[in-house]
């Protein structure tokens, strides 16, 4: 039993010595193997980030290292045993294609933009040094990296193809975990991606042609499994044809001839929060040298739709 404190002794306690009175007084002491009924351990990859594609480059920096995003992800490696996985994917993933002659550390308009969309499929363009910078992060971080699905003009096979393929060459440091196709499609109607009739029947055969290209021109190649796609990463989960037993009826996963591309299920729950930490937490987390290594199991997929301030 713990040593307590009373009410009265606890309020005429500065804060400083309610901290040191409550540690002097209470000791717990943890057993060397879990008790019955605890789950696996958690992959120590499994609390990550999700960074929207165009603001890469204010974590990473763009000619410069943006040190202070660097250690951070590094101390976390250190101290939970692996890197945090990061979800590098949103909104702009669908508005992004790719181009070699991109050379800047910076996506640039398009000014020739085609695409559909109230903001066009096409409307940004990132090059090779956009995977230089993502490259910059902790050895072996895992990727989650979103593939453009929204673009559909003629030549979509190209530019979905090409995008994958930059990823694929350019993650050297960093470790490609998989690709999501497409940001939630659910609202494709209203942000004009797609007109009527638009549901997840619909969905699901573009999503299929999309994982098909690109496990034929680019994952095949590379020695890279069928199974390497996430879906669908809807804005909602319940009240829309996108719900995953529907998408199941749907036949996403069945594949294509044979090969299976889902790997798993990604879904945004989204929730609000208010953060604040002081100077003092800050620099813990910055500057903390501690070590820490779990079993390294797999992990399920997290959701990304978390908003903290």
């Amino acid at each position: 039993m713990f040593p307590s404190l009373s009410a009265s002794s606890l309020a005429i306690l500065s804060l400083p010595a309610v901290r040191l009175a409550l540690a002097q007084s209470i000791s717990i002491s943890l057993g060397n193997s879990p008790p019955d009924g605890a789950s696996d351990y958690l992959d120590p990859s499994y609390a990550g980030f999700g960074i929207e594609p165009s603001n890469l480059f204010s974590f990473t920096g763009k000619e410069e290292t943006n040190q202070f995003s660097v250690k951070l992800l590094q101390n976390l490696a250190d101290y939970s045993g692996a890197p945090p996985h990061i979800r590098l994917g949103g909104n702009t993933q669908d508005y992004m294609v790719f181009e070699s002659s991109n050379e800047k550390y910076a996506w640039i308009s398009n000014e020739d933009s085609t695409a559909q969309g109230a903001i066009a499929a096409d409307s940004m363009i990132i090059g090779p040094n956009y995977f230089k910078a993502l490259d910059r992060f902790p050895k072996d971080t895992p990727v989650t990296f979103g593939l453009n699905m929204a673009y559909m003009d003629d030549d979509y096979q190209d530019k979905i193809a090409a995008l994958a393929q930059a990823a694929v060459d350019g993650m050297n440091n960093v470790k490609l975990y998989s690709f999501e196709v497409g940001n939630e499609p659910d609202l494709w109607l209203q942000n004009s991606f797609r007109s009527a009739p638009w549901d997840g029947q619909t969905y699901t055969s573009q999503w299929l042609d999309r994982c098909e290209v690109v496990y034929e021109r680019v994952l095949k190649a590379a020695g890279l499994p069928s199974s390497f796609f996430e879906s669908p990463a809807t804005a909602s989960t319940i009240g829309t044809t996108f719900e995953i037993a529907q998408l199941v009826d749907d036949g996403i996963m069945e594949g294509r001839n044979g090969d299976n591309f889902l790997a798993t299920w990604n879904q945004h729950d989204y929730f609000y929060c208010m953060l604040y930490l002081d100077e003092s937490a800050l620099c813990a987390v910055l500057t903390s040298s501690s070590h820490r290594s779990y079993p390294n199991t797999p992990h399920p997929r997290r959701s990304h739709g978390s908003r903290c301030y």
